[in-house]
């Protein structure tokens, strides 16, 4: 399953935005920053899910 990247960083900069505990919220806005850099390419993408999910996830283009 392909992840729209686009739609994961508008969800975690909104989520950010609404954030009132400042560690979470720059947690958010640095998912934002890597899923944006995600969308550059395949490795890229795969960096991404190991970031983010301890490289549990499959992610194919």
């Amino acid at each position: 399953m392909e992840l729209d990247y686009r739609n994961l960083v508008r969800i975690c900069e909104q989520q950010a935005a609404l954030c009132a505990d400042p560690r979470a919220r720059e947690e958010l806005k640095a998912m934002a920053s890597r899923a944006g850099t995600a969308t550059n390419g395949r490795g890229e993408r795969k960096r991404f899910a190991e970031a983010t999910t301890g490289g549990e996830e499959e992610v194919t283009s």
